[in-house]
């Protein structure tokens, strides 16, 4: 049995269309499945929950963006007990992008009804205050978590998702941060020994898969089942050089430039001296001073078309 857990929203109603595409072929190959459909944030939390705390063998197929899995994976009870699987339908679909799973919904959920490989995945943690999370994606600090956090509230991102350029409201958005936000001092701690001071911070990316922001590979060498993350902070970088910075990022051939530092740590801890925008897989996880991150120890069991990455 395949528990689907719908986000009918995503991406201004292509998740809806997606499940229609999808369930129509389930109907015609008569594969037995129940589905849930998200109706409000924190639902698809909410969902899985309930289908996993009794620790009954689940297999959990998401179809919707990267925020509906992140709120599913902050769901998950008793997570060794679960399978997951994706069928993509938001905006930026970096976990797709990452595991190579197929964007052509049909061809998507082929791979869930015959998964070429399942693999053992990391989910990251991050504290702050006295709230935790679970990310699978990235986290990050600044300049793009301040992207993600208006992106969220724009009504002209709904506008444009409508017609297919809903990437266009980041690169909006990303400019007028790139030129007006003011960069801030962070200590970042690797495996609480280490300390390394940054005085003009522009962001922070930690990630435990390689995309983030729509196709940016700010740590192009993270993988997402050695226990491992892995942190990038660009720090002293004049706006215009940051654009630079950032399209070379699609292509991860950023790393050696200067202002560029990467680091690979089972333990990160990121303390800024003002308060900063931050997100996890995509969504805003409003202003902290103090953030932590850490790889959990369960793995989970992901569908892949490949064996890990």
């Amino acid at each position: 049995m395949y528990h689907f857990i719908v986000n009918p929203h995503a991406r201004s109603g292509h998740g809806e269309k997606t499940w229609q595409i999808v369930e129509e072929e389930l109907k015609k190959r008569q594969i037995k499945y129940v589905v849930y459909f998200t109706e409000h944030v924190y639902h698809a939390t909410e969902i899985t929950k309930s289908l996993t705390y009794a620790g009954t063998q689940r297999k959990i197929i998401v179809v919707g963006g990267d925020g509906t899995v992140n709120e599913v994976i902050n769901g998950l009870i008793n997570i060794e007990n679960v399978t997951l699987g994706y069928i993509p339908a938001g905006s930026s679909n970096d976990l797709a992008r990452a595991l190579k799973i197929p964007s052509v919904p049909i061809e998507a959920l082929e791979l869930v009804l015959k998964p070429k490989y399942i693999s053992q995945m990391d989910i990251g943690e991050i504290t702050y205050g006295y709230n935790k999370r679970r990310f699978i994606v990235s986290a990050g600090i600044g300049f793009d978590a301040a992207i993600c956090h208006k992106a969220f509230k724009s009504e002209l991102k709904k506008k444009l998702n409508k017609v297919k350029l809903g990437k266009l409201t980041y690169l909006g958005i990303g400019v007028g941060e790139l030129f007006g936000r003011k960069p801030f001092k962070t200590i970042l701690v690797l495996d609480d020994a280490r300390r390394i001071t940054f005085n003009k911070t522009l962001f922070a990316a930690v990630q435990n898969n390689k995309y983030e922001g729509g196709g940016f590979m700010f740590c192009p060498k993270a993988n997402n089942n050695d226990g491992m993350l892995d942190v990038m902070i660009a720090d002293s970088i004049p706006s215009p050089k940051a654009a630079f910075v950032l399209s070379m990022a699609l292509k991860g051939k950023h790393t050696e430039m200067k202002g560029i530092h990467t680091y690979t740590a089972s333990n990160i801890e990121l303390i800024t001296d003002s308060k900063q925008p931050v997100h996890l897989d995509g969504e805003s996880c409003f202003f902290q001073t103090r953030i932590s991150m850490k790889c959990m120890d369960t793995k989970l069991k992901f569908m892949t078309p490949f064996e890990n990455n």
